[in-house]
């Protein structure tokens, strides 16, 4: 089962006896579990008919015990039983007989991180449960994630507030949903987080970060690209990971133009590159702006850059003001 098809049956009330929840992406399979919890136990009736168990702590014994209790002064009990990868050979036995025949009276959430579909147990187990896999999202899909995310809050976030964001906190949902809570505090009274939000409350200022470096390369300023660089290396930010990260951008470029040659269009090139639709039109302009005998000569001036910061003397911000002139000026000369 999918994610988004699992929270239409819940809103819809159409739930299973059981679910198997399991896979790296801890955040999303908590909000899960929440969402169940949220939807049929009370505060009222939550000492009652809500159990949290682990699966390092209980008996198989125990586990069926519990969710084969009645409810009290409600129509479901929820139990959850985490990491039952731990669970003991007998215990798994008891869970997989309890899964033959279920308490309609409960919602039992079995959970575990990554597993090894492979195993008897767990191959049994997907075939008597309704499963989910909780996979990390892919890069390119985080942006959504935030828009939807900041709705669900009752907001509105700009493009590059999104983009800021995910640079700065990383792919982490949980790091991220982290800030996007500081931003919802910080905003009150504001319908939409824009930018300087960001800047304010995730400590990104937006001349001192590699998006803005390589918005002013991929539009050919010279003078704005060595503003940027110096501010950056002022701000203490390493010379050798500016170098990378513009090695990685001129990747995405080539990709970019090797796709279009392709005959690939806009949304199957965002889709390979995996670049955000917000963006990819961007990306597109920036590609135009230098051939591809450009490209291939920038990654050879990379190249002699990262070696220069690694073994010369040289002084690092004459390195990379050397490296802006011959990135966006030299090709012209």
């Amino acid at each position: 089962m999918k994610y988004e098809t699992f929270l239409k049956n819940l809103a819809a009330g159409k739930t299973a006896p059981i679910y198997f929840f399991f896979g790296e992406e801890n955040f999303l399979l908590e909000e899960a579990i929440n969402k169940i919890l949220n939807k049929y136990v009370t505060p009222g009736t939550a000492h009652f008919n809500r159990d949290i168990l682990y699966a390092e702590e209980v008996t198989g014994a125990q586990i069926v015990n519990i969710a084969t209790s009645y409810p009290m002064m409600a129509e479901y009990r929820v139990v959850v039983v985490k990491n039952i990868e731990r669970l003991n050979s007998e215990a798994r036995e008891m869970v997989l007989r309890y899964c033959e025949r279920p308490a309609l009276q409960t919602r039992l959430v079995l959970t575990a991180g990554r597993i090894d579909r492979g195993k008897k147990f767990f191959n049994n187990l997907m075939k008597k449960t309704e499963w989910i896999e909780f996979r990390p999202l892919y890069e390119n899909r985080i942006p959504m994630w935030i828009i939807n995310f900041v709705k669900q809050k009752g907001k509105q976030i700009t493009p590059r507030a999104v983009q800021l964001l995910q640079a700065k906190s990383g792919n982490s949902l949980r790091d991220i949903a982290n800030e996007i809570n500081k931003l919802i505090h910080f905003t009150r009274g504001k319908e939409i987080i824009d930018e300087k939000d960001v800047e304010m409350v995730v400590g990104v200022s937006r001349n001192y970060n590699i998006f803005e470096l390589w918005d002013v390369i991929g539009t050919r300023n010279f003078d704005q690209a060595i503003t940027v660089t110096r501010q950056m290396l002022e701000i203490g930010e390493s010379p050798i990971y500016i170098v990378s990260m513009l090695t990685t951008y001129f990747v995405r470029l080539w990709k970019i133009k090797t796709l279009l040659k392709a005959g690939k269009n806009k949304n199957e090139i965002a889709e390979l590159c995996n670049i955000h639709f917000y963006f990819i039109s961007k990306y597109l302009q920036q590609a135009a702006a230098f051939s591809e005998k450009e490209i291939e000569t920038n990654f050879e001036i990379l190249l002699e850059a990262d070696v220069n910061l690694k073994t010369s003397y040289q002084k690092p911000h004459l390195v990379m003001d050397l490296l802006m002139y011959r990135l966006l000026k030299h090709h012209n000369n």
